[in-house]
């Protein structure tokens, strides 16, 4: 923009010196129909020019710069979304395995369970069979006390098959 406005400045200021019937210092003709009017701009120096080219340039290069470090961050990015994919993945996997350990330390403690039943069971059992071990001890002696006559009447039944 500055170097347009520099450019109409420098036009300005050739066509303020025509002259009629005088070549013009540009184009050679005599002939001035539609002379350039003269800008009400501030006059734009060489060196205003310079220094707004050379911020230019600056610009142009910190958007170079910031266009690089755009590109590094969504090479990060992507590389941060895939660790965070890859970490998800594992935290499944890893949480599936542990599941499958939880549900299988339940079915021990289910086993467990059933087996402190069972001994139980066999205490209470193997109690019973003591009791009526002893208690079939117990009738056994009586039933022979019971089945086996006395002496006397031993006698009596051997006297008896004597006659």
């Amino acid at each position: 923009k500055l170097q347009q406005t520099q450019i109409r400045q420098q036009i300005a200021h050739l066509a303020a010196k025509l002259e009629p019937d005088s070549p013009c210092p540009v184009c050679g003709s005599t002939s001035h129909p539609h002379p350039a009017l003269v800008v009400d701009e501030p006059l734009v120096s060489e060196a205003a020019l310079k220094q707004a080219d050379q911020e230019r340039q600056k610009a142009a290069a910190r958007k170079t710069m910031v266009e690089t470090q755009l590109a590094n961050l969504e090479t990060q990015l992507k590389t941060a979304k895939a660790k965070i994919a890859q970490a998800r993945q594992a935290f499944t996997e890893h949480w599936q395995e542990q599941a499958k350990l939880i549900a299988g330390v339940a079915d021990k403690t289910g086993i467990l369970q059933q087996l402190t039943a069972l001994k139980t069971l066999a205490a209470t059992n193997e109690h019973q069979l003591t009791e009526a071990q002893t208690e079939h001890a117990a009738l056994q002696v009586a039933l022979k006390r019971v089945t086996r006559p006395s002496l006397p009447v031993r006698q009596k039944f051997s006297n008896a098959k004597l006659v």
